[in-house]
């Protein structure tokens, strides 16, 4: 039987469809004939015979297949730090052209890069490339095969902004310094923790941070040695009402001249520079108490304790001693009992008995002790501690905070100022 392959000669009308012969090359047709025709199936075209080879037919071309890529967004809050995974990334295309690549175009592009998964770079991620705060970013993707071709897609990222957040705080301002014979005041003490503050107030509210807002944290120094009241500690944001503390109250200052001094917690009473009978210098509401006081002979006799955040400071105990220091307050915030703001014992004149530290003097904020001489102590330093769920933290801070944990909650204690971002 024969197959007669039919020849046609000048110009041809045809109508509806004209079926032409399917080959995936050329070289499964055998003797072809000028002018032969066929559509080829690997490469989507239809070639001729020029009698010696095969051509393309006008003006078509081997099809240009894009690169495809599909994006799975992750669902991200608050501020994100360098190299967070922001969005996943998959690319392909028909004819398999790898290795592939990618770029990033448009108003925030340097803000992120690709992290790939793979040597052909058909999987990976889109990146962070520095830090960035809640809010919503827009850029371009353009995806390459190995010849080039390429698509472009537009992309946004957004880190949706967190709800507010509770705060808890212990504020204590530095603790005064001595000159002579009297107990210095220990820092002012203010705190949302546990169920008192100093002076013996209930604890004050939490506070309230807000993702974004940038907190400034003021740690006060401790008072210097000649009498010298502390320095001043506080948190302080745009969103928030500024928690301050006064720092405690020195005693016998050489310069000014007072026998004690007012502060957080007052200064115990001197006796360097007035006979008879004194009182200590009066502690700030809410923050502390005052310092002892009682009735001596100048130079001769002794001194009265500074007051504490827990308690006043003791009076001159006749003849016999010096001033206790007035007692600190215990406070669990870092998770642990401690006990901060002691006020600082009196002594005696020509080195008698000296009184009792208050308890936690020699911890934060604590007021110095008394030592008989015109050189005097400093008074301890103060501190700021934040306590957050740890969910919430963000870990943007300056000031290098220690940072602890306890529980479900994160905790920041700052013995030098500097900031947290929340």
């Amino acid at each position: 039987m024969k197959v007669f392959s039919p020849f046609l000669n000048g110009d041809t009308t045809t109508s509806g469809s004209l079926n032409l012969p399917q080959h995936p090359n050329s070289g499964s047709i055998l003797n072809p004939r000028t002018g032969s025709i066929y559509h080829d199936t690997t490469d989507g075209v239809l070639r001729v015979y020029t009698g010696t080879q095969w051509v393309v037919v006008g003006e078509q071309a081997v099809p240009v297949y894009n690169p495809n890529a599909t994006f799975s967004d992750l669902s991200l809050t608050g501020s994100q730090s360098t190299g967070t995974d922001v969005a996943s990334i998959t690319i392909t295309d028909e004819d398999n052209q790898t290795p592939y690549s990618a770029s990033l175009s448009g108003t925030d592009a340097s803000n992120f890069t690709f992290e790939w998964s793979n040597a052909d770079s058909s999987s990976g991620f889109i990146e962070t490339a520095t830090s960035l705060t809640a809010g919503t970013y827009s850029y371009f993707v353009t995806v390459f095969d190995s010849d080039l071709n390429s698509s472009v897609y537009p992309r946004t990222t957004t880190f949706a902004t967190p709800p507010p957040y509770t705060t808890d705080f212990l504020v204590i301002a530095g603790g005064g310094g001595t000159f002579y014979y009297g107990g210095a005041g220990a820092g002012g003490l203010r705190t949302s923790y546990g169920s008192t503050s100093g002076g013996g107030v209930s604890s004050e509210s939490s506070l309230t941070f807000s993702s974004g807002v940038v907190y400034t944290v003021t740690v006060g120094a401790g008072g210097a040695n000649s009498g010298y009241r502390g320095g001043t500690s506080s948190i302080a944001g745009s969103d928030i009402t500024t928690i301050s503390t006064v720092g405690g109250g020195g005693t016998g200052h050489q310069t000014f001249g007072p026998d004690q001094e007012n502060g957080g917690s007052g200064g115990g009473w001197s006796n360097n520079w007035t006979d008879g009978s004194q009182s200590g210098g009066t502690g700030t509401s809410g923050q502390g108490y005052a310092g002892g006081g009682g009735s001596a002979v100048y130079g001769t006799d002794g001194g009265a304790g500074g007051g504490g955040a827990g308690s006043v400071g003791g009076n001159r105990n006749g003849t016999t001693s010096g001033g206790n220091g007035g007692a600190g307050l215990a406070v669990s915030i870092t998770g642990a009992s401690v006990t901060y703001a002691g006020g600082g014992y009196g002594t005696m004149a020509g080195g008698g008995a000296n009184g009792t530290a208050g308890s936690g003097q020699n911890n934060y904020g604590g007021g110095a002790n008394a030592d008989n001489t015109s050189t005097g102590l400093a008074g301890n330093g103060g501190v700021v501690i934040l306590r957050m769920l740890t969910a919430n933290y963000s870990g943007i801070t300056t000031g290098s905070p220690t940072v602890t944990t306890d529980g479900t909650d994160t905790i920041l204690t700052f013995t030098q100022s500097g900031t947290y971002t929340a």
